[in-house]
């Protein structure tokens, strides 16, 4: 549950890269969501640091899970297809100004993945 008052104007949406979002972001722990070999996925959520709403990741060794697509801005794989580094995004449901802005309230970064990942 967000303490976010919806009451309130929602924040523009801005991509301009807050550093202090990526790291709150990377704090929160990856959660084994999917693990039928060969399709291993894993996932975190939690409220946006910067909007204030909820949102999720999902991210696999492989581009597909379940029809769920997950981001495909993997700068590096391992040997066994998963990312060292994810791209994130928030992907809020919530219509940030303007609303043809797009998905999110525009926060992004890029996130060690690999080294954060519990033992299978």
């Amino acid at each position: 549950m967000s303490n976010h008052d919806s009451s309130a104007s929602e924040l523009p949406f801005d991509e301009t890269p807050l550093p202090e979002w990526a790291d709150e972001i990377a704090k929160w722990p990856w959660v084994l969501i999917h693990k039928n070999p060969p399709i291993i996925a894993w996932g975190k959520e939690g409220t946006c640091p910067h909007c204030g709403h909820h949102m999720s990741i999902i991210e696999s060794n492989r581009p597909i899970v379940h029809g769920l697509e997950v981001s495909r801005f993997y700068e590096a794989r391992r040997n066994d297809g998963i990312p060292e580094i994810v791209y994130v995004w928030c992907n809020c449901d919530v219509a940030h100004p303007p609303e043809a802005a797009g998905e999110g309230c525009g926060q992004h970064a890029r996130i060690p993945f690999s080294s954060a990942l519990p033992n299978l």
